[in-house]
């Protein structure tokens, strides 16, 4: 599983309370001092896949991406693509091995720079689509209704009033958010789309914010992804 940046939010939370400390109410989240974002550039596919997914590297390939997004300030998940988005056949991309998609301006926006609490997490996943378009815009609102009513957005919500992290309740997020990954693997399948890769990884709150574009390649895809950083005055 390629991590982007190479930190494994398990790895980052014991940094976290390694950095600073731990009390009876668990370790107090740091907040950054800017705004940071996320935003995802390029994609690229790498090469042809054998057995049964095979399919998605014939002469049209139907590629789109799903993310979901968070930190820990309190605030739900950010999902891309957002619940009711217009025209949504324009998400598919026809892609061929080799052929790379560059996003205009900004890039895919998967999560609005703010100032984040603890570390920001996000989980990319490419994806195949089987669908028409009115079948896709209604599988798009099934996957986002997935992460609002889960544990995950539940868990996440009382840091607006505690913004304590303890080991258990980290546990319990990394499993949430395990659990909305499998959920959407489960809808995909029964619509009869393909996954491709996936790309998860986590970016600290604390210490200084460097914008960063960074590469990251598994063994059937590549993305571009960068980090951005606005200072809050």
């Amino acid at each position: 599983m390629p991590l982007i940046r190479g930190i494994h939010p398990e790895a980052l939370a014991r940094e976290m309370r390694s950095e600073f400390g731990e009390t009876a109410q668990g370790t107090r989240l740091p907040v950054s001092l800017d705004a940071v974002g996320l935003e995802l550039k390029s994609i690229l596919l790498r090469r042809s896949m054998e057995g049964p997914l095979s399919r998605i590297f014939n002469r049209r390939n139907e590629i789109y991406m799903l993310a979901f997004t968070y930190d820990f300030s309190g605030n739900p998940p950010v999902v891309y693509p957002p619940k009711g988005v217009g025209n949504p056949r324009a998400l598919i991309k026809p892609m061929k091995p080799g052929q790379e998609l560059n996003f205009m301006g900004d890039g895919l926006a998967l999560f609005p720079p703010r100032r984040i609490s603890g570390y920001l997490t996000t989980h990319i996943m490419l994806c195949e689509s089987d669908q028409d378009v009115a079948r896709f815009g209604k599988l798009l609102r099934a996957l986002a209704t997935v992460v609002e009513d889960s544990e995950l957005t539940r868990l996440l919500a009382q840091f607006r009033l505690l913004p304590w992290l303890t080991p258990e309740t980290e546990q319990f997020i990394r499993t949430a958010a395990a659990r909305v990954l499998s959920a959407w693997g489960k809808i995909l399948e029964g619509n009869r789309d393909d996954y491709v890769d996936l790309f998860e990884g986590s970016f600290r709150a604390w210490g200084p914010q460097q914008p960063s574009e960074e590469r990251h390649r598994h063994e059937y895809a590549e993305i571009l992804v960068e980090k951005t950083v606005v200072p809050v005055s």
